[in-house]
C-alpha cells in the first residue's frame, strides 16, 4: 500500500483521500432496494488503513491522489520504497495478434493494471509477453491447483523455461526458483510472512484477480512491495457491480480486449 503522512493535512483533504479509497457496498444497496434492514451493513467498504501518523491507501490510487493534491494546491513528495529486482533471462516465444499487441502496448507504460478479457481471449499469452518485457522475477498467484498446473505447462511453451526454472508453492509443491514461480492464494494466505515471501519478486500476476477482495486474499497482496502488478480476469464486475472499471484503451467497461483475440506460438 501507499503511505501518506496525515499529520498537518487539512481535514477536507484527509476526508477526500479516504473517499478515494472507499467503494460503494453493493450488499447495502441490494438490502435497501428490498427494504431489508441495513443496520449491520456498511454503506461503503473502506480500503484504507489508519495509524496515528499515517494513512495507508491502495497503491493504484497514486494518480488520483496527485489529482486531488492539485485541486487543493498542496505539494506531493513521492518516496519510492520499492526495490529493483535483479533481471532474469527470458524470451517470449509466441506471437501476439494485432488486438493483443494493442492491449500489450497499453499496459507496458503502466506499473499496475487489470486486463479484462473473455475466456479464451489470450490473457495468459499477453502475461507471458509482459514477463519477457519486464525481465524481472515474477510470481503468479492462482486460486486453485488446476490453474497452477496450466501455468506451469504454458510457461514452458511460451517462455522456454525448464521445470527447475518454474517454482511452485501449494498444490503439493514447495520450491522457489526466483525466476517465475506460482503460488496458490490459499497457501500464501497461511504463510507466516506473505509480504516477505513476495518481497523478492519484481512483478506479481494475479490470475482470476476478482477473488482478491476476499479478506484473506487481500491481506496477502496488500503490503507486498513488488514494482509491477497485473491482474487477469473475465469477470471484473462479479464482486463490485457498482464500481466503474477502466479499460486499457479507454474504451470503457468490457471493451479493453475484444472477443476476437487469440494467442499462438511463433
Amino acid at each position: 500500500m501507499s503511505q501518506v503522512e496525515r499529520i498537518g493535512l487539512p481535514p477536507s483533504l484527509l476526508a477526500g483521500l479516504k473517499h478515494l479509497a472507499s467503494l460503494h457496498n453493493p450488499d447495502f444497496y441490494e438490502k435497501e432496494l428490498l427494504r431489508l434492514s441495513t443496520h449491520a451493513t456498511q454503506r461503503f467498504v473502506r480500503c484504507y488503513r489508519e495509524e496515528l501518523d499515517l494513512l495507508h491507501l491502495p497503491r493504484g490510487l497514486l494518480p488520483d491522489v496527485e489529482q486531488l493534491r492539485a485541486e487543493f494546491g498542496s505539494r506531493l513528495d513521492v518516496v519510492d520504497g520499492r526495490a529493483d529486482a535483479a533481471p532474469i533471462d527470458v524470451a517470449f516465444q509466441g506471437l501476439l495478434s494485432s488486438v493483443q499487441q494493442h492491449a500489450f502496448d497499453a499496459f507496458v507504460s503502466h506499473h499496475i493494471g487489470v486486463l479484462e478479457a473473455p475466456p479464451g481471449a489470450g490473457k495468459t499469452v499477453m502475461a507471458f509477453a509482459l514477463i519477457a518485457y519486464r525481465r524481472v522475477p515474477t510470481l503468479v498467484l492462482v486460486d486453485r491447483k488446476t490453474l497452477a498446473d496450466q501455468w506451469r505447462e504454458r510457461l514452458s511453451e511460451f517462455l522456454g523455461l525448464t521445470k527447475r526454472e518454474i517454482g511452485q508453492l501449494g498444490g503439493g509443491r514447495d520450491r522457489q526458483s526466483g525466476i517465475v514461480d506460482i503460488a496458490t492464494l490459499q497457501t500464501l494466505a497461511n504463510h507466516d510472512d506473505p509480504a516477505g515471501f513476495i518481497a523478492g519478486y519484481g512483478m506479481v500476476i494475479v490470475d482470476e484477480c476478482h477473488h482478491v477482495p476476499a479478506v484473506s486474499f487481500e491481506e496477502v497482496v496488500r503490503d507486498a512491495p513488488a514494482r509491477f502488478w497485473l491482474g487477469l480476469t473475465a469477470t471484473p464486475l462479479l464482486v463490485w457491480p457498482s464500481t466503474p472499471i477502466r479499460s486499457a484503451d479507454g474504451a470503457g467497461p468490457g471493451r479493453a480486449v475484444p472477443q476476437s483475440m487469440g494467442g499462438r506460438r511463433r
